[in-house]
């Protein structure tokens, strides 16, 4: 993102000469066309001018970082405005350099340090927020993402809605079929979860077989949906695997009174009962392996 021409060329001949072989190098001349690039994706690195007529730097810089966290960030500066590339730095650029004074060497570095320092630190977060097993946020990641959609409900009295759900009978196929089958259950039931709710609502793996959800934006008659959309996607699971010698099971509750308790998002968690009704206000089965 370069708006003078001659900066332009000069960064692609240097780039050119950094990476053998060279690398595919798109040009956009204002903050507004980089915005529509970045949302088609397919891209691994960002190099931005602070300097683009329609973009104030560090907030350009903000923009770039809140739509695109997956790209790494380098910023081409003028030697007048290192402070403002400094500022940019600390909000989560990787990287600046001062435009006429780098090499072919010096832009190759920082850019290849800047990739592997994201790939870390991305590795990093998915380790901290996300559960190895299933790929859903841990209790961590839960809270982290769910805190502020409490506290901001909370306020202006959006409604929200706190669900639990876990693995019906995953003791029994744990002691029939072993930990592995066990472990299979688990991730199934995510998959189930991920497809029974929205992509706005947050689905977590909070322990052993307990999974949390946030409702967002609650609307009436949404949990009997959830049940509905549940019981649907087990079904079908279910049917698609006629020799297997357990079923999947998953209890689904939305115990009245989550979503006014005061408190964190881990208060909540503790907060609701241990034995869950099942989806669709059917008695609770008891499920074996066969």
């Amino acid at each position: 993102m370069q708006h003078n021409p001659a900066d332009a060329f000069s960064t692609r001949r240097i780039l050119s000469d950094a990476f053998t072989p060279a690398p595919d190098v798109e040009h956009v001349t204002t903050f507004a066309a980089a915005l529509a690039r970045l949302r088609v994706g397919d891209l691994r690195v960002v190099l931005l001018d602070l300097r683009l007529p329609d973009a104030d730097g560090v907030e350009a810089c903000a923009r770039v970082l809140h739509e695109s966290p997956e790209l790494p960030l380098v910023l081409l500066t003028e030697l007048a405005d290192e402070p403002e590339a400094e500022t940019a730095v600390m909000l989560g650029a990787h990287d600046y350099l001062v435009k006429g004074r780098f090499t072919a060497s010096g832009l190759g570095r920082s850019i290849r340090y800047a990739v592997e320092r994201h790939r870390l630190q991305t590795q990093v977060e998915e380790l901290s927020l996300s559960d190895a097993l299933t790929g859903l946020s841990n209790r961590r990641g839960f809270a982290v993402r769910a805190e502020d959609d409490v506290r901001r409900a909370r306020r202006s009295g959006t409604p929200f809605v706190l669900g639990v759900a876990d693995v019906d009978g995953l003791t029994a196929i744990n002691a029939a079929h072993g930990r592995l089958e066990g472990d299979r259950a688990i991730r199934e039931a995510a998959g189930i979860l991920r497809r029974t709710f929205r992509d706005s609502d947050v689905v977590a793996r909070v322990g052993g077989d307990e999974f949390a959800v946030l409702l967002r934006e609650a609307t009436p008659g949404c949990q009997e949906e959830a049940r509905r959309r549940l019981a649907s996607c087990l079904e079908e699971h279910n049917r698609r695997r006629p020799h297997r010698r357990w079923r999947l099971a998953i209890a689904l509750a939305f115990p009245r009174g989550a979503a006014t308790r005061s408190g964190s998002v881990d208060d909540l968690l503790a907060a609701l009962p241990g034995r869950l009704a099942l989806a669709g206000g059917q008695d609770r089965p008891q499920h074996r392996a066969e």
